[in-house]
């Protein structure tokens, strides 16, 4: 008689602890399950968004110093346009970067900078040639073969749509600053 109330005992307990096992099993599950759902970029999506924050900084930080250093209202117009614009696609872009738990600089990267930094040395019609190259024409053809390849080729969802809605922005800043480049040459 002991021995069948100790067994059905038992019995018991261990159905308790394979349910608690079970309950246990399926909340971990499902806990892994929903930090899977949060996909971690690709190295390539991850690269998109790094190099775009700094293509953005370039802009921001070589247009700041145009606003006060170009002589000629085109260029100074041309700056404020870029400083607007490309602080607000900064801005869109580091809240999608926060959204992946990606952190980005605000900060042009080594070559960028040493631009920035050659274009301090500059004046006058010099230093607005110079910003009109290098900042409104070579940066934007960068920055939209940067956009246009993300657009194609971006694995992230979120990554793509930001690189697709930014993409006709830059290819219009291209345009205007090539527009800007032959007025300034001539």
């Amino acid at each position: 008689m002991k021995f069948g109330l100790f067994s059905r005992r038992f019995s018991n307990a261990c159905k308790d602890i394979s349910i608690a096992a079970a309950s246990l099993c399926m909340s971990l599950s499902l806990s892994v399950s929903s930090a899977a759902n949060l996909d971690p970029l690709t190295a390539a999506d991850t690269q998109f968004l790094i190099a775009a924050a700094r293509a953005g900084a370039t802009e921001i930080s070589a247009s700041q110093d145009a606003i006060h250093k170009a002589p000629s209202s085109q260029v100074q117009e041309f700056a404020n346009q870029m400083l607007a614009d490309h602080t607000r696609i900064n801005e869109e872009l580091k809240q999608l970067a926060t959204t992946k738990n990606i952190t980005l600089s605000d900060q042009p990267d080594g070559l960028q900078g040493a631009t920035i930094r050659k274009l301090s040395t500059l004046e006058g019609k010099d230093y607005e040639r110079q910003y009109a190259n290098d900042i409104g024409v070579t940066a934007h053809r960068d920055a939209v073969s940067l956009f246009r390849n993300a657009s194609n080729s971006a694995q992230d969802p979120d990554v793509k749509a930001f690189a697709l809605k930014t993409l006709p922005s830059l290819e219009h800043h291209l345009r205007i600053a090539e527009e800007l480049q032959i007025k300034i040459a001539q």
